[in-house]
């Protein structure tokens, strides 16, 4: 009886090659798979930022003080500077970031009597930007001759998110008067830190070329005393998220990659 002696496998004991050609093409359907997920996306990156609204008036188009590459972020509302009243710990919420703001001069006015602040963020990457989360501080008036804005929101005004304009993204109640030292009698510090999650929406992320615009507001449930100093600062507002690094590749040339891969394997098996 004569033994066929296969050049490929040791002792000339003939074995199949189906494992070998479904590790082939699992590795490589792997393999694609990672370089797809790594090429898809970079990690969250502070996309605009503001803490230094250097103005004691009203304002539109205010740009931010630092933004990512192709991202464009205003401010639209009331300053308050010169005053050293800003939020001084050098983060975005609790986000890093703001270093240079670390003897921080302004704020924003977010009181309702001020109509809040508003902020407009833009995409002109070129590619989609998810906008997860916006990061700022806050402070409650600390005098008990003035008043203190004790409701603070997040919303949604308008723009291009497939949301409902005006959508409270966050809001908190019932806030108690800040009477730290590090407060609006101090004339600056280390404001309370608030990182807003925008992950729950329907839709947080913007094409290139669309534009959402958020407010931060407060309102007070005291009866207003009519300082206009109650103005309730908010700092060092920060946007956080994604940027895609690259385009994913359409179905179709997608299928013509697997394709490929398995046509590769199969020439392999019928060489073996």
């Amino acid at each position: 009886m004569t033994r066929t002696v296969h050049p490929l496998t040791p002792g000339g004991i003939m074995q199949s090659h189906t494992p070998f050609t479904r590790t082939f093409t699992t590795a490589c359907l792997l393999s694609l798979s990672a370089a797809l997920t790594a090429g898809s996306a970079n990690a969250a990156t502070l996309l605009a930022g503001f803490y230094d609204s250097d103005t004691d008036a009203v304002v539109a188009g205010l740009a931010a003080n630092e933004t990512a590459a192709g991202i464009t972020a205003t401010f639209d509302g009331r300053g308050r500077g010169f005053n050293t009243w800003g939020s001084g710990d050098g983060t975005y919420g609790t986000f890093a970031g703001a270093s240079s703001d670390t003897q921080s001069a302004e704020a924003y006015r977010a009181s309702a009597n001020f109509g809040g602040a508003t902020f407009n963020i833009t995409n002109g990457t070129g590619v989609d930007v998810s906008i997860e989360t916006i990061a700022f501080d806050y402070h409650n008036n600390d005098d008990s001759s003035r008043d203190y804005w004790d409701n603070l929101a997040v919303t949604y005004v308008s723009g291009d998110l497939g949301i409902a304009d005006g959508t409270t993204i966050q809001s908190w109640a019932g806030l108690a008067r800040d009477n730290t030292t590090n407060g609006i009698n101090a004339k600056g510090g280390d404001y309370l830190d608030y990182d807003t999650s925008l992950l729950g929406l329907a839709d947080f992320t913007l094409a290139d070329g669309e534009t959402a615009i958020f407010r931060i507001i407060s309102t007070s449930t005291d009866t207003p005393l009519g300082n206009a100093r109650n103005f309730a600062p908010v700092d060092n507002i920060g946007f956080f998220g994604t940027v895609s690094s690259t385009a994913i590749p359409e179905p179709a040339s997608l299928a013509v990659g697997l394709f490929g891969l398995g046509a590769l394997a199969l020439r392999r098996r019928r060489r073996d």
